[in-house]
């Protein structure tokens, strides 16, 4: 059966706003190519492929003056060193005013007429921006030689697909993976090299893992269930299912295996004393965490909680490994990219817009891995990053450099579980299902709905709101 690859881009992504779609405009300006080589995200350090001069001329005798100026908002992860390294790289100067950007942002800046030439922001805007026609798609520059969507993970392009077209340029990618505490583990008889593959050796770790106090209050939870919306959609992700398209608005969660995974995390629930006994084990202050010795198994990106563990936890003895899947089959995993870049439909400088996304989306590179290792290998984190082939350059020649072997062995493992495994999930949906969802939800675990009237009453609505959305974009002029 194949994988069920899409539901949870199509149920996360932020809810389109209407009546802003009257700031974009159809189709986009086109732009002009131009030379872009790699650099190193210290910008200390680059390397990277020069691009032919036309004409025949050596890049050494192109002309130095400044092309003009481009407006770039979200430099975050930016610095004067990093900017001053793309200028030097395009020969375009550049301005950041806006360190942080989100869809409203945008969205505003395009309705008074001014945004940006490029923007660097979180990847689940992206569906709704290209609802909205606000976002300039890339495909253009892909046929004209200008893109080489090759150099990146087909899972981690296909994110910035909405409709059949690519809205944005990758920066890195995520994905969901378990994280178990080894004490816990060998403190329950279990091998702390051997986690759960199957649904069935999850339930069964989950009970062993499970601690009550002398008074029947919760102390420790064998696998972390009250983050009900990632826990449920996680699962999914992995569930084996019917075909899902990649198309935003197929709305498929009344299925055979979202039933079965919804009776499970109630199970979870019960197991732990369900939404009372969470809340009272909290109200007598029990910590829940993995760092606190409290949580034996959880779901979480794989990103960040490995961050704060590594930097904050030292000590930690954790293990990362594959969402565990029903029968124990090959994991997939519904790969999410935290960051993208894009161009404004209205961007008054396309031509620089389109410069500095490829050049960011190809800053993380090799060599910068290399020289942040080589400055200081103890503090090194790797987030993996969309660029395939220097995504698995890192794998291979840097990470096994890591001096400390227990985080050298689970750094190599969360690097390779986001590359190996990764699927495409496709274009998300501009329409949010998330707190649809949860209705649904609370009226199954309340005893209000079977699991399968919950979930047909929740497809229901979401396909009539898909309809809506539809309707109300094509009366504004807006084919989808």
């Amino acid at each position: 059966m194949k994988k069920f690859k899409n539901l949870i881009a199509l149920l996360l992504v932020a809810v389109m706003v209407f009546a802003l779609v009257a700031c974009g405009e159809k189709g986009g300006e086109t732009s002009k190519d131009n030379t872009t080589n790699k650099t190193d995200q210290t910008a200390d350090k680059t390397e990277g492929d020069e691009e032919k001069e036309p004409d025949g001329e050596k890049p050494d005798d192109k002309d130095d003056t400044p092309k003009g100026k481009v407006v770039f908002w979200g430099g975050q992860f930016g610095s004067d060193k990093i900017f001053e390294k793309f200028k030097e790289d395009t020969g375009w100067d550049y301005e950041y005013p806006l360190n942080w950007v989100d869809d409203k942002k945008l969205i505003a800046a395009c309705a008074s007429g001014a945004p940006p030439d490029a923007a660097f922001l979180y990847a689940s805007y992206v569906p709704k921006l290209a609802a909205a026609n606000l976002l300039q798609p890339y495909d253009k520059y892909a046929e004209e030689g200008k893109i080489d969507w090759g150099k990146y993970y087909d899972f981690a392009v296909d994110l910035g697909l909405y409709n059949g077209k690519h809205y944005s340029l990758p920066w890195d990618i995520n994905g969901q993976i378990l994280y178990y505490n080894k004490k816990l583990f060998e403190q329950a008889g279990l091998d702390p090299n051997s986690p759960p593959k199957t649904w069935d050796e999850l339930k069964d770790y989950a009970k062993k893992l499970t601690k009550f106090d002398s008074k029947g209050q919760l102390i420790q939870q064998g696998f972390q269930s009250e983050y009900w919306k990632d826990v449920v959609f996680n699962f999914a992700a992995t569930a084996e299912a019917g075909t899902v398209s990649t198309d935003p608005f197929e709305v498929k969660v009344n299925t055979p295996q979202m039933l079965e995974i919804w009776e499970m995390i109630k199970g979870f629930y019960d197991l732990h004393g369900g939404e009372d006994g969470l809340e009272k084990a909290k109200n007598a202050g029990v910590q829940f965490g993995l760092e606190s010795d409290t949580v034996a198994m959880k779901l979480d990106d794989a990103i960040w909680p490995a961050m704060s563990y590594d930097s904050e936890y030292p000590d930690l003895d954790y293990g990362v490994a594959p969402v565990p899947t029903k029968n124990g089959e090959k994991f997939s995993m519904g790969v999410g990219a935290t960051w993208a870049l894009v161009i404004p439909v209205k961007s008054k400088n396309p031509e620089g817009g389109f410069a500095v996304t490829k050049w960011f989306s190809e800053l993380n590179n090799f060599e910068d891995a290399k020289e942040s290792f080589e400055s200081d290998p103890d503090k090194y984190f790797y987030m993996p990053i969309a660029l395939k082939e220097d995504d698995q350059k890192i794998i291979s020649d840097i990470l096994p450099q890591i001096p400390d072997p227990k985080k050298r062995d689970r750094t190599i493992a969360r690097a390779k579980l986001i590359g190996e495994n990764g699927i495409s999930g496709g274009a998300g949906s501009p329409v949010d299902f998330g707190e649809m969802h949860k209705e649904q939800w609370e009226k199954f675990y309340k005893g209000e709905m079977s699991a399968q009237e919950s979930l047909a009453e929740w497809e229901k609505r979401a396909k009539e709101t898909v309809e809506t959305f539809l309707n109300e974009q094509k009366a504004m002029g807006i084919e989808n």
